[in-house]
């Protein structure tokens, strides 16, 4: 006979059974495993999106700042790394605070434009902190860099900017002008007055037309003709500051820089000091500065340089300096490489209003002038032998007029210049 398990026996078997065979209780389990695991990855998928805009933003930082370092060098600012930083803290990215890294480097120190002096590297770097995926086993904070690089422009600088229109840029006679490097930009038209006037130029663009195409030579292809789009003046961000006090009648011999005098007649050989020099007005028959015939203006030194302002006394507002360099004198000057007049050797007054007599810059083929010339409002005529410059000459003037068996040189146009027409086409490379 056989005996079966006693009733409590029986019900613990039968309990094992339903334990064993309840899966409720598993499903739970691996639910609240699983949910574990999915936060997480949310948190971290969270923390990853976050990254992903301070990665976007801090490269926005990265490329403003290459950019604003270079442009604020090439007009006489403050160094690189100064520049980069404040502008790096400006978008929210300071150095040296709450982990925040700016780097910047001339030249860059890995890629395409390593090892080019003219390109800059800004890197900006910070590590993340962890928050929720902190949680998960083997995730580490990053450090997320950004990195831009700014190089000037590959196509070389306008020297000639005519900011007038109608026939804003002449060549009369058998004006020549060979603008090596450089091209030639206007609002209005480039008239040929003569037959045997020519221009030589990498390029041109321009709003108007030219009256005969055979006599212009461009070394980079046809240019452009018809352009409508405005001409903006490259030195629109030039200031000076006149001396109070009145203006201080020119006796002759070596000039004083920063000072204001009226007018000044140069009858011989001058050399001038470094600085800016304020001339005020007209004296006897000289408009201005006046540099005449078999006379020589000079600068002391060739670095840093002058820059000459051309404006008008405080008793006489509405009456301005001008130039008048005759035939046969020389003038050999260059610009200030600092400063808010870096860049020019001659600055006419902005204020100015358009005259009908033009800053006369005749001189003979010694004559080199390194920097800008600058009249915003006026007409630049180039007569006599003409005007020639080793490094690059930049003339921006309502109109630009060169007449007779006037010669208008540049050469080497591919460096810094006068810094104007340049900078604006600072472009991101990395």
């Amino acid at each position: 006979m056989k005996i079966g398990p006693s009733p409590r026996r029986a019900a613990a078997l039968d309990a094992l059974r339903r334990l064993r065979d309840d899966r409720g209780g598993g499903v739970a389990v691996a639910f609240g495993i699983a949910l574990t695991v999915m936060i997480g990855f949310g948190a971290a998928a969270t923390e990853i999106g976050t990254w992903l805009l301070t990665r976007r933003a801090m490269q926005g930082a990265a490329d403003a700042a290459a950019v604003s370092a270079l442009v604020a060098t090439a007009k006489g600012g403050p160094d690189i790394t100064t520049q980069a930083r404040g502008v790096a803290a400006q978008n929210g990215w300071t150095h040296g605070v709450n982990g925040v890294t700016v780097t910047v480097n001339q030249p860059p120190s890995v890629g395409n434009f390593a090892g080019n002096a003219q390109a800059v590297e800004v890197i900006i770097a910070q590590a993340q902190p962890l928050f929720f995926s902190g949680m998960l086993p083997g995730v580490t904070a990053p450090t997320i860099r950004a990195r831009g690089v700014a190089t000037p422009p590959t196509v070389p600088p306008a020297c000639l900017t005519a900011l007038g229109t109608g026939n804003s840029i002449q060549s009369n006679g058998n004006a020549i002008l060979t603008l090596n490097g450089c091209s030639i930009r206007s609002a209005g038209n480039i008239a040929f007055g003569g037959n045997h006037s020519v221009i030589s130029a990498r390029s041109i663009d321009i709003a108007g037309t030219v009256s005969a195409p055979s006599q212009l030579t461009l070394s980079n292809g046809p240019g452009t003709t018809g352009d409508p789009t405005t001409v903006s003046d490259p030195f629109a961000d030039r200031s000076f500051t006149k001396p109070s006090g009145g203006c201080t009648p020119y006796s002759g011999g070596t000039p004083v820089p920063n000072t204001a005098y009226c007018g000044m007649n140069i009858t011989s050989s001058v050399s001038f000091p470094s600085g800016i020099y304020y001339i005020e007005g007209p004296v006897g028959t000289c408009v201005g500065f006046c540099v005449t015939g078999n006379s020589s203006v000079t600068v002391t030194s060739q670095s840093p340089g002058v820059t000459i302002v051309l404006t008008s006394t405080n008793a006489a507002p509405t009456v301005y300096a001008q130039v008048n360099i005759a035939g046969q004198a020389t003038v050999n000057l260059t610009a200030l490489n600092s400063g808010t007049t870096h860049g020019l050797v001659f600055f006419g007054d902005p204020a100015q209003p358009a005259g009908a007599t033009p800053e006369t810059f005749a001189g003979n083929g010694s004559t080199t002038i390194t920097g800008g010339i600058y009249f915003r409002n006026q007409t630049v005529s180039i007569g006599g032998n003409g005007v020639s410059s080793n490094t690059c000459l930049e003339i921006v003037a309502a109109n630009i007029v060169v007449t007779g068996n006037g010669t208008l040189t540049n050469s080497n146009c591919n460096s810094v210049g006068a810094g104007g027409s340049s900078s604006s086409s600072i472009r991101l490379v990395e």
